[in-house]
Parts: C-alpha cells; structure tokens; sequence
C-alpha cells in the first residue's frame, strides 16, 4: 500500500463534504453584489467573514460524521507552497483586475481601443475562473475544475454580449452555491453523525 497516495486521497476527501463549494458560491454573489453597489474594495473583507464561517460549519457539519484528517509535515509543506504560489498567481493578477473595474467604470474612456473595452466586462470573471482553478489545484477538489470552466463560458459570454460583470459573478456564485448545497445535503444525508 502506498502511503503518499492513500495520504493524496485522505487530503482530498477533506473536501468532499461541499462546505467549501457552497462557501465559495456565497462568496462570489457578495464580490457580484458588492461590484453592483460600487463598494468593491469591501471585497477585501469577504474571507475575513467567510473563511470563518468554513471553520465553523466544518466544525459543526463534517467533522462531527466524517472525523479529522492530520496531514503530515510533508503534506502540510507542500500544500504551503501551493498556497503561496497561488497567492504569488493572485497578486500578479491583481492589477488586471483593477484595470478592468477601471475600464468598465470610464465612460468611453479616450485612448481605449474598442477591443479592450469589449473585453472589460469578461475580464473579471477570467481572473475569477483562474482562481478556482488554483483552488482545484490546491484542495484536490476537482469540482473547482468545473466551476472555472463555467466562469469562463460567462466570461465568454460576457464578451459577446456586453453583460456587465456583477452578472456574471453572481451568476457563477449561485451556480456553485447550489451545486455546493447540493453535495452538503448528500454528505449530511449519507453521513450521520459519528459517536467518538
């Protein structure tokens, strides 16, 4: 029996429960919602509020039916490097993002060829699926996969259509929302809780 690899599948099934999907989900309708009330730079607080909110409700939903999973000192330094190469990712992306809010907020805008202001409105839901696909990435959580394709099929579709970006991102945010919904309801369901 290979350890790393029954280690791999133990460190996956940490997200199998769908708190993180749904979390995830709720996330995403507040960076739609906060981009449609012009207070996007509160977008900064989210995982001030959500990733807290995951701990307590993995606390009080998985752990209960599912136990906890130590990872070990390898695992726990790999996944380390991951997440600071995804952080490394997200901060070089950063300034796409501003751009595109800078952008999609100018009227007209001088200077900005009609190719650019066409792709304004999908930008930040490009950037979007590029984080769920390092969110894939890193948990293992081949879920994520799906969800950065459909961020980039609105983002498509954005760009074909003009449709403003709090759209797209609420949109993508109930999607997962309810497919992260839907696999709590399964591991709640097919999960009792557990007597230690």
């Amino acid at each position: 029996m290979n350890l790393d690899r029954l280690e791999e599948k133990a460190f996956g099934s940490l997200w199998d429960d769908g708190l993180i999907d749904a979390i995830s989900g709720i996330g995403l309708v507040g960076v739609g919602a906060m981009w449609y009330f012009d207070l996007i730079q509160l977008t900064a607080a989210l995982p001030l509020i959500l990733i807290p909110a995951w701990q307590i409700t993995r606390r009080r939903i998985a752990i209960p039916r599912a136990g906890f999973v130590r990872p070990s000192v390898e695992r726990q330094v790999k996944s380390s490097r991951r997440l600071t190469q995804s952080l490394a990712i997200g901060l070089t992306v950063l300034p796409f993002f501003v751009a595109a809010i800078i952008i999609q907020m100018r009227d007209g805008g001088s200077g900005t060829s009609e190719l650019l202001r066409r792709l304004a409105p999908a930008i930040p839901t490009v950037i979007l699926g590029a984080l769920l696909f390092m969110t894939a990435a890193l948990t293992g959580r081949h879920a994520f996969r799906l969800y950065g394709l459909i961020a980039l099929v609105a983002a498509f579709v954005g760009f074909l259509t003009g449709i403003d970006p709090w759209i797209q991102i609420v949109a993508l945010g109930a999607i997962v929302t309810a497919i992260g919904g839907y696999h709590v309801a399964a591991f709640i369901s097919t999960h009792p809780i557990r007597e230690l």
